[in-house]
């Protein structure tokens, strides 16, 4: 595949609602890539959305990425769609990033991990759910706490230490008038026999930073949404804001910052001719952890 020109790779989104304005501001600022065309269902949506980027207005799906300017597309819908759209961008011979990214590096000295604890407090307000039809339901959700917000923390304990076996689960759908779960609890087994929980809830009014702890056999660690806070490694004393392990850069995640990051990346792998950092295996394996939570509470088949 060639580039859009000039060395550039022309990037389409499918879907103009919150985060395809997160995915637009992130691309402003990447060097190698141009936004190009935008597409959403809500035709009066998208065509503010154009107007706004200076992008072009795609009529339908099949439009966008059939664009030959289009080389890249974003797959910002429901996400009951991400399947649907993705495969139209990939039999159109289009690359696609799907939304739900991994935005922490850990690399240290902890030793094996033993224990794991990710914790997702969020709070949604029934105005959350009710500000579109798709959200809160099986079909285009896919599920409610665990699915659309730990999802994140399910694709980084995947990442970080191996896609682990749920030894036990609860599902509960506690103040939303929704089919789905607002909370869930699940106790995992990673495959060097590390033992981990992974709570994910919208009823933690008002909402609480995401911790991600790690104690391992040579010392622990805390994230807090994304910055290390603090790190303890053995014949060493408790250090803050990641003295004693490097992780990178932790700024910006979560904000358009994180995703640029994850862009610039990928239109760097592009160009290399590299796989990209984060492929459709690692989605599998988050998207097998969350339905095993489910199967395991006894709330999906």
């Amino acid at each position: 595949m060639t580039t859009a020109g000039g060395g550039t790779w022309g990037f389409g989104l499918a879907g103009c609602g919150v985060i395809a304005e997160t995915f637009a501001s992130a691309l402003v600022g990447v060097d190698g890539a141009r936004l190009v065309a935008v597409h959403d269902v809500q035709v009066a949506r998208a065509e503010a959305f154009a107007a706004q980027t200076g992008a072009v207005h795609a009529r339908s799906l099949g439009e966008l990425v059939e664009l030959d300017g289009v080389d890249v597309v974003c797959v910002c819908v429901p996400s009951g769609l991400h399947a649907e759209v993705s495969m139209a961008a990939v039999d159109a011979g289009k690359h696609v990033v799907v939304e739900k990214p991994i935005d922490v590096n850990l690399e240290g000295r902890l030793g094996e991990p033993l224990f794991i604890q990710a914790r997702v407090p969020w709070y949604r307000a029934q105005a959350y759910y009710d500000s579109a039809s798709w959200r809160g339901t099986w079909a285009l959700d896919g599920g409610g706490a665990f699915m659309n917000q730990g999802v994140h923390h399910a694709d980084l304990l995947c990442w970080l230490f191996g896609a682990p076996e749920v030894l036990a689960a609860h599902c509960a759908n506690l103040v939303h008038d929704i089919e789905v779960e607002d909370l869930a609890v699940a106790l995992l087994r990673f495959p060097n026999e590390a033992v981990g929980t992974l709570v994910a809830s919208t009823v933690s009014f008002p909402g609480f930073p995401t911790v991600l702890s790690v104690n391992g056999t040579e010392g622990s660690l805390e994230l807090v949404d994304g910055a290390l806070v603090a790190v303890a490694l053995k014949g060493a004393e408790l250090k803050g804001g990641g003295a004693e392990l490097d992780l990178g850069d932790t700024s910006g995640l979560g904000s358009p910052e994180g995703h640029r990051a994850q862009l610039a990346d990928i239109v760097a792998a592009l160009g290399e001719g590299r796989p990209a950092p984060v492929g459709g295996e690692d989605g599998y394996r988050a998207l097998k952890l969350v339905l095993d939570v489910y199967r395991r509470a006894g709330w999906r088949d």
